[in-house]
């Protein structure tokens, strides 16, 4: 029998890899992580049934989940090209992958590193 998810494994994992950078995720909680994610700056939501865009201009970032050792949560951070975004909400594919909807965190209101790389 075919396993569904260890294709949709091999897809993200593949997909992260060709079209992601490196980011860096930090956890609430503590730690640093280095993944690979596929960034969009200029991310739109669009309605399945009404074909209508339900957010415009949201920064998200694809991630396959596999690739931490932690669950990513609301106002979790994470770091792309040297920006800091807030979590500000995950959506699940059921498939192993979610988007990330960002939004952009002031200096002064970060996560602290508490990790050297």
């Amino acid at each position: 029998m075919v396993d569904f998810r260890q294709y949709t494994k091999r897809i993200l994992g593949h997909a992260t890899r060709v079209f992601g950078e490196t980011v860096k995720v930090y956890p609430k909680k503590g730690g640093v992580y280095k993944i690979n994610a596929i960034f969009d700056n200029e991310y739109q939501s669009v309605d399945p049934e009404t074909e209508k865009v339900l957010s415009v201009n949201q920064p998200a970032l694809g991630i396959n989940l596999n690739d931490l050792p932690v669950e990513i949560k609301q106002h979790d951070e994470v770091e792309i090209r040297g920006i800091r975004f807030k979590v500000i909400d995950k959506q699940e594919d059921g498939q192993g992958g979610a988007t990330l909807m960002l939004h952009k965190v002031r200096q002064s209101d970060q996560i602290r590193d508490t990790r050297a790389d």
